[in-house]
């Protein structure tokens, strides 16, 4: 009998179907997954780096954040994902039960690929800041996550007695665990876990001395990444309503929104674990940008022959590139402003301006300035 001739259903349950943002939002992450890494591969290339084991591992997320994309379209079509489980029953009662097998795939496919995402990141940081104190932080780190994604695998696994009982709600025999009660057991550690990978390189980012764009930008970096805490926190507030809900809530409707963010969250944990080593991609798209940020950076420091002896001189005082003087930079290159340093690095850049043409043998002292930049890092 088709939905339509039920006279059970309202035309608001008939109408309802927030299927559609799921689609759009799944259909959406595949191919921004696929620019993010190019854009990262791209980027290395760029660098004439060759590939290390986080690109790697991103890399391997990639298909599994395909895969959770396309369980939640298929999710949609076959399982009735985002209408109510009255019409899904009218139409086909089988609906429910491949929902809940993609739920179960999801389950898998999801804490997968967000435990290859956080490995990817914790590996980056070591070979940025390859120090004693964040190698530690990354096994704990590490291992915390690697727990967390067994549990997840095991507990997916035998969530249910027997096993198929997962996917096959009208089984009579056997029992299975409260699966609201088992998203939240493993949103809460994920969200504890995220955000002590973010706070990680807070220490050593900190004693790094480096220009003001590079400042805006590993600021940019790590709210980026706190906005992954931020997802995380709205995939759990709609799952607590789910269990609010209580063991009679209406699964194939509110599931909808949940899985939304259950798509959204790796895609965003992927957009953050790639951004740091765009250096490149970025330059290029906001060179102009990053190289007067960073060539307008402190001027203490500043040694001045004849002048008057301050440490400090005005900017208007400095003549521009029209006047008698050429200002030679190292930062005028479009290949070398970094954006997040690679590695520690002991680095001195040095700022002559002089005359232009033929002025004599004499120097004039009171418009000679000589600018030096030290940049103290330590590589073990």
């Amino acid at each position: 009998m088709s939905a339509t001739q039920s006279p059970t259903l309202s035309p608001e349950e008939l109408n309802h179907d927030e299927g559609p943002s799921l689609v759009i939002v799944s259909a959406v992450s595949i191919p921004f997954a696929l620019a993010v890494v190019v854009a990262r591969v791209w980027a290395r290339h760029r660098k004439q780096m060759a590939l290390e084991i986080d690109d790697w591992l991103i890399l391997v997320s990639l298909p599994l954040l395909w895969a959770t994309a396309a369980i939640a379209i298929a999710v949609v079509y076959v399982g009735g994902a985002g209408k109510p489980l009255a019409v899904n029953m009218v139409k086909d009662p089988n609906m429910l039960g491949r929902a809940q097998l993609c739920l179960v795939l999801t389950e898998f496919v999801y804490g997968t690929v967000l435990c290859t995402i956080k490995a990817s990141i914790l590996l980056m940081y070591y070979r940025i800041f390859p120090t004693r104190s964040m190698k530690l932080g990354g096994y704990v780190l590490g291992g915390l996550t690697l727990a967390w994604w067994i549990a997840i695998v095991f507990t997916t696994i035998f969530q249910c007695t027997p096993i198929a009982k997962a996917w096959k709600p009208f089984m009579k025999e056997g029992k299975c665990i409260d699966k609201n009660k088992f998203f939240i057991g493993n949103s809460i550690p994920n969200i504890v876990v995220d955000a002590m990978i973010i706070s990680l390189p807070v220490w050593e980012v900190s004693k790094v001395q480096v220009p003001r764009s590079q400042r805006v930008a590993i600021a940019g970096i790590f709210l980026l990444g706190g906005l992954i805490v931020v997802i995380s926190c709205i995939r759990l507030k709609y799952i607590v309503d789910l269990l609010q809900a209580g063991p009679q809530a209406d699964f194939t409707k509110l599931i909808s929104t949940p899985w939304i963010w259950t798509v959204i969250e790796p895609s965003i944990g992927l957009l953050c674990a790639c951004l740091p080593t765009m250096q490149p991609l970025l330059y290029l798209v906001f060179g102009r940008f990053i190289t007067r940020a960073t060539q307008d950076r402190s001027k203490e420091g500043i040694i001045t022959i004849g002048g008057s002896g301050s440490k400090q001189i005005e900017r208007e005082r400095v003549p521009n590139k029209d006047g008698p003087f050429r200002r030679l930079h190292d930062n005028d290159s479009a290949e070398e402003p970094v954006l997040w340093p690679e590695t520690y690095i002991n680095e001195q850049s040095t700022v002559v301006e002089h005359m232009k043409g033929d002025r004599g043998n004499s120097i004039p002292l009171g418009t000679i300035t000589v600018k030096k930049d030290m940049t103290w890092a330590e590589s073990r």
